[in-house]
Parts: C-alpha cells; structure tokens; sequence
C-alpha cells in the first residue's frame, strides 16, 4: 500500500479509487473458491487443483500441486478453499 501511495497520483485523503495502475483496495476474486483433492504422491501429500482458479494459482506458483504455503497465502487473498473427495468406480459406488 505504501508502494501504491508514492507512485499512484489518484491516491488521495487515505483513500485509492481504481485507477490506471490497477491497485484496488477493494479487490475480491471473480471465483473466490478454490477447489482442491488431497492426494498420497509416493508417501507424501498432496494437494491436487481441481478447477480452474486452482489450477492458474498452481501456474502462477510454477507447479503441478499446490503447497499448504501457497493454499495459506489464498486464503489471505480472500479464497475459501474446498477440498473435493475422488470419486469413487461406478462398479464400487
């Protein structure tokens, strides 16, 4: 915000309207849900995306699955995550 301060010219009285520089203080995901699959990889786990918010914040973190870091730093940017289970073979369900 401090950034935004010294370097945005429609900065005023405290307060940032949207402006050219596309800071928005007021900023709120389109989709603010990100739904996820938990999954064992080789004795570890991980967290698969399943639509398509998850996976452009996969992309934008450089990886396939995303890291708890990554799912608690969404969550600060205002996502709720869902955590979908795998479904099951028609021929068990």
């Amino acid at each position: 915000m401090d950034k935004h301060k010294t370097t945005c010219s429609f900065y005023q009285d405290g307060v940032a309207a949207h402006c050219d520089c596309g800071w928005n203080p007021d900023f709120r995901p389109l989709n603010p849900t990100l739904r996820v699959r938990l999954a064992d990889q080789y004795g570890r786990p991980a967290i698969h995306p399943v639509n398509q918010q998850a996976k452009w914040l996969a992309e934008i973190a450089g990886t396939k699955t995303l890291t708890p870091h990554a799912v608690k730093l969404a969550r600060q940017m205002g996502f709720t995550v869902e955590y979908v289970q795998p479904a099951l073979p028609e021929d068990l369900a």
